[in-house]
């Protein structure tokens, strides 16, 4: 009896599955096979067309000289996806490692999609140097690379870097570790990671496809990789960026501090309040009762009495 059971749990596991299935299709476009929804073949197309046009550029830095032909699923439906990914409320994609097969949520704006798409083909892509081994990358770095490769640090955005170091000070690289498992300074460290990635390859061209050869080759630690490759261990890597972060910066946003904005408001606060007082002591003024000017009227009737006197 235990057997039937069995075989009919069995059967509706595999009917399900097979349902769940059929609502799919699969558009091979752009390198990567496309899976969505019966009747969503425009969306298809749009995605595969950005495929096409990210996956050399990223596979290009990343040093993929062959690139896997990925699973995109794209969603049209947040709650969905969200289901099926079973990630945060903010998670707009993910990528699944060693298999790089990538759920997006394609509910979005084109330029947002985009940047989504490019981040986890980033990711898989790593996962296929690595040959499916993260352990060596840390995640922090994993992020800051994708992060800059689908959205790169613009310079405005130094001044969020800047404002950053400036209130909290800058992650220290265990916090930056933690930060993407966690949730606490998650933006934060996204911001800081990228800009750090951004400033390796602008100090050291093709810093990250040297470092990812390495590391297929010797299976090398990426902390071990980063100064045979560019003479920095992680801490200096950290300190150097710091450093490169515009000074007037600083001076910018110096103004933002306590220290600085409380007096001025104190004093700001202490002139309206004069300028009110002063005010008030001026209507005040204005409403008393003006003096009669009584020489003028004795003048007046002294002048009236002489007509009286004159002969006519």
């Amino acid at each position: 009896m235990r057997i039937w059971w069995l075989l009919l749990l069995t059967g509706l596991l595999i009917a399900v599955g097979t349902a769940h299935a059929a609502e799919w299709e699969m558009h091979a476009l752009g390198g990567v096979r496309v899976h969505v929804k019966v009747g969503e073949e425009a969306l298809a197309r749009q995605i595969g067309a950005m495929a096409e046009e990210e996956l050399p550029r990223i596979s290009a830095v990343i040093g993929v000289v062959r690139p896997k032909t990925f699973d995109v699923y794209a969603y049209t439906d947040r709650a969905t996806f969200l289901r099926e990914t079973t990630r945060e409320p903010f998670t707009l994609g993910v990528s699944y490692s060693p298999s790089g097969t990538i759920r997006l949520d394609a509910n979005d704006t084109t330029t947002r999609v985009r940047n989504t798409l490019a981040h986890e083909l980033t990711h898989s892509l790593i996962s296929q140097r690595l040959r499916g081994d993260l352990t060596g990358l840390p995640t922090w770095v994993n992020e800051g690379i994708a992060g800059q490769l689908s959205e790169p640090v613009r310079r405005d955005e130094l001044r969020n870097v800047a404002k950053l170091m400036h209130r909290e000070g800058i992650l220290t690289l265990p916090e930056l570790e933690n930060a993407f498992d966690t949730g606490r300074y998650r933006d934060a460290a996204y911001l800081q990671s990228r800009s750090m990635v951004a400033w390796l390859e602008d100090r050291h061209p093709e810093a990250v496809t040297r470092i990812f050869a390495r590391m297929s080759e010797t299976n090398d630690h990426f902390y071990q990789a980063l100064p045979a490759i560019t003479g920095l261990t992680h801490e200096q890597w950290l300190r150097e960026w710091a450093r490169s972060v515009p000074d007037i910066m600083f001076w910018l946003l110096l103004l933002n501090s306590p220290v600085v904005y409380a007096p001025l408001a104190l004093i700001l606060v202490i002139l309206i309040v004069l300028r009110l007082r002063r005010r008030r002591d001026e209507e005040d003024e204005e409403a008393k009762p003006q003096p009669r000017n009584d020489r003028r009227d004795d003048d007046a009737d002294e002048d009236e009495d002489l007509e009286d006197l004159l002969p006519e």
